[in-house]
């Protein structure tokens, strides 16, 4: 059937794109490495973005959507909008604008226009998406759903709350339907949802998602994960506005105990933390 072939297709490319990154995780490797000092993540990224050009245009696109996220949690927005712009551009002329890939691609360099403050472009980006995905288009629900809560994001720093509020309520109730569920993205939707609301004064209403998102993030991850970290952080900065400051010390020193335990000590996450925890103390 149609549906298998493409399962099979998709299963080919995933597999392909591994392997290619495998090769460059090898660099790290010190039998590998010439010079006998340690790679940085930063060097392997740089070196697998230089590295795609013998690649099949679906293997590549594959490859830079995975570098674009991988620059993205690096914090090098410019970097990661260079390889989601080429990993959309590859998949669109390979695969079809309508392909999953594709899409998600369109949705990263969105996510990315937004970091950037380049709102309109995120907000074209989005409506090209959502033109794709259609709303009857059942089997696309998690891409609707993320489509919604990028630009409900997008709508929050324009100053539109009243509309972002409605489309991320409209994000986290789509992503209570998802089969399989995604917990990442429903924490991630009820935690924004409540910063949403508290922006627009509604503190005492947003302190459920924020505390929803908590557990949701533990029951799937356990505690000793940054996400439960980050929705700590969200929970923390809630409590902080309502002047619950005893509750906000709590849970922004349980953040960083986390974070300090599994991103290390020098993390730029962590520094955040610490920062936040400071403003409670000051």
């Amino acid at each position: 059937s149609r549906a298998e072939a493409e399962a099979r297709r998709q299963a080919d490319t995933a597999l392909a794109v591994n392997e290619f990154l495998t090769r460059m995780l090898g660099a790290a490797n010190p039998k590998e490495n010439p010079r006998g000092r340690e790679v940085t993540v930063r060097e392997i990224v740089d070196r697998a973005a230089s590295g795609t050009t013998d690649l099949q245009p679906a293997v590549e696109a594959g490859v830079r959507h995975v570098l674009a996220t991988t620059y993205l949690g690096l914090g090098h927005y410019e970097e990661a909008a260079v390889q989601a712009s080429r990993a959309e551009f590859l998949g669109k002329s390979a695969l079809g604008p309508r392909a999953a890939e594709t899409l998600e691609s369109g949705l990263l360099l969105a996510e990315l226009d937004a970091l950037r403050g380049r709102y309109a472009a995120a907000e074209s980006t989005l409506a090209a998406v959502s033109g794709v995905l259609g709303e009857a288009d059942a089997d696309r629900s998690a891409l609707r759903a993320r489509t919604l809560h990028i630009r409900a994001g997008v709508l929050s720093e324009v100053d539109r709350k009243d509309e972002a509020d409605s489309v991320m309520a409209e994000s986290v109730a789509l992503r209570r339907t998802l089969d399989p569920a995604d917990p990442s993205g429903l924490a991630a939707s009820l935690s924004s949802l409540a910063e949403i609301r508290a922006a627009r004064g509604r503190s005492e209403g947003a302190l459920p998602l924020a505390q929803e998102a908590r557990e949701v993030t533990v029951a799937a991850f356990g505690r000793d994960h940054h996400d439960a970290a980050m929705a700590l952080g969200h929970l923390g900065n809630l409590y902080r506005r309502l002047g619950q400051h005893a509750a906000a010390e709590s849970v922004f020193r349980e953040s960083i105990a986390i974070d300090r335990k599994v991103l290390g000590p020098d993390h730029e996450f962590l520094g955040q933390s610490l920062s936040n925890l400071g403003i409670v103390l000051a």
